[in-house]
């Protein structure tokens, strides 16, 4: 395949073995990779498709989650581009017929879609389910994350039924510039796979576009707020929205989880100068509190938000200090991802810039709030000569793959180019230790030769 552009991990067959989903979105099929052993124990994978092409072409987000309680991983798409045109309202007064057709100008349809798991992966089919009113207009920037729809989060955020979807989306050209955060809420678990009863609503809306969005409980009043950048924002440009679902004095109100007027406080968590994009949550510090960690594409920089003791929902106080993990001085950062990667109890970061894919210590550093220490895993860019054993570049890593060559230095590549949009730290091999998985899109090269999710075996050292 060709253009891979995310992945998540989860065991579909309930062999006790992690499992991989991705999607691709230049060959734009969506796929599951099945871990299976060999004789010799060695892990290898069966990938078998799931879906692809119209309406489900481009997506700017996947994930595997259980949303119909069956306890198998389900697959949610955020479908950027379903492979249709966008035709405006002829009914509304803006709407020029004689302008392209009635076509919006760069407008695509985007949605959301479900895949339910079967028991058994290999002879039966994935049920599709498109939501219902989730289909809208929105248009196609540079990264996955930019406009339309541009990031999801999975997380039960009324307390009932299953997992909800919260969903950051940009009005298309010719709509009113009105971008939203929206909350589908699950119908539960005998209704999941009726893709016209999941009921949506806005909880949010502004002018800026808005970016990533992620479920946290913030307050730790027991239910999921939502976190969210909006990166053109002239103000604090990474905020949180308090869950009206429980109140202080006034108990628990599912309501109105569906109000927009029950969502009325937007609290400011932090900013960055270049503009918040992407967002990872971990406990950064080991103080037993999820902080928040922010990549900024522009500002060539990754930051974490320490989480207060006493969140505070006023404007006045804002409690959250913001510490350095990394900065770059010419490559953009890309995907990022936090986990556990040596065993000592504290997560390290593992960032991507331009092809090269770095984790950084905090450990090695003075402190965790100092810049973290970076350790080079390898670097798609690097020049012939500088290929060596310890920082080869990924087309050495897929020859040496592909060859049967161990060496992974035997073939350098110049490659210049490389996007790394998703990168992934879990326990792949059920080693005990955390593993790393990227997707690697040489778009310079021949995808489908070139092209790959990466597998990043940590061998303990």
């Amino acid at each position: 395949s060709a253009g891979p552009a995310f992945v998540d991990a989860a065991d579909f067959d309930g062999d006790g073995m992690m499992d991989l989903v991705s999607a691709w979105n230049q060959s734009q099929p969506i796929q599951v990779h099945l871990q299976r052993r060999d004789e010799n124990g060695e892990v290898f994978f069966l990938t078998i498709p799931v879906a692809g092409g119209t309406p489900i072409t481009k997506l700017s987000g996947l994930r595997a989650a259980d949303m119909d309680s069956d306890g198998i991983p389900d697959i949610v798409a955020l479908v950027k581009d379903t492979g249709t045109l966008a035709v405006c309202d002829f009914e509304r007064e803006d709407c020029d017929v004689t302008d392209n057709g009635g076509i919006i100008e760069g407008a695509l349809w985007g949605g959301l879609a479900i895949f339910f798991t079967p028991v058994d992966p290999l002879t039966q089919i994935f049920v599709p389910a498109v939501l219902d009113n989730s289909f809208f207009a929105g248009t196609e920037g540079k990264l996955p994350e930019e406009e339309g729809y541009s990031g999801f989060d999975i997380g039960d955020f009324d307390g009932q039924l299953g997992p909800d979807i919260v969903v950051a989306f940009n009005s298309a050209e010719g709509d009113p510039q009105i971008n939203r955060i929206d909350l589908y809420l699950n119908p539960g678990p005998d209704r999941a796979r009726n893709q016209d009863v999941w009921d949506n609503s806005t909880i949010f809306e502004d002018l800026p576009t808005a970016k990533s969005v992620v479920g946290l409980d913030v307050d730790r009043d027991g239910d999921l707020d939502v976190v969210a950048t909006y990166p053109d924002a002239r103000n604090t440009n990474i905020f949180w929205l308090p869950n009206p679902m429980i109140q202080e004095g006034l108990g628990t109100n599912v309501d109105a989880v569906s109000d927009l007027l029950a969502w009325n406080i937007r609290v400011p968590l932090g900013n960055i100068a270049g503009g918040a994009d992407t967002l990872a949550l971990a406990d950064v510090d080991a103080d037993g509190l999820t902080d928040v960690v922010v990549r900024s594409s522009a500002g060539r920089i990754v930051q974490w938000f320490q989480a207060p003791a006493e969140p505070s929902t006023t404007f006045i106080r804002n409690p959250w200090r913001v510490f350095t993990v990394a900065e770059f001085l010419e490559r953009e950062p890309q995907g990022m991802a936090i986990g556990d990667l040596n065993g000592d109890g504290q997560v390290e970061a593992v960032i991507a810039a331009e092809g090269a894919v770095v984790w950084f210590d905090s450990a090695r550093a003075p402190s965790v709030f100092d810049h973290w220490k970076e350790n080079l895993i390898v670097d798609d860019s690097l020049p012939e000569d500088d290929a060596t054993t310890n920082g080869a570049s990924i087309g050495d890593l897929i020859d040496a793959v592909s060859s049967g060559n161990n060496d992974p230095a035997a073939q350098s590549v110049d490659q210049e180019g490389t996007f790394i949009n998703t990168l992934l730290v879990v326990d792949i091999d059920g080693d005990g230790v955390n593993d790393i998985v990227g997707t690697i899109d040489r778009g310079e090269l021949s995808g489908l030769a070139d092209d790959a999710l990466v597998w990043f075996r940590n061998n303990r050292n």
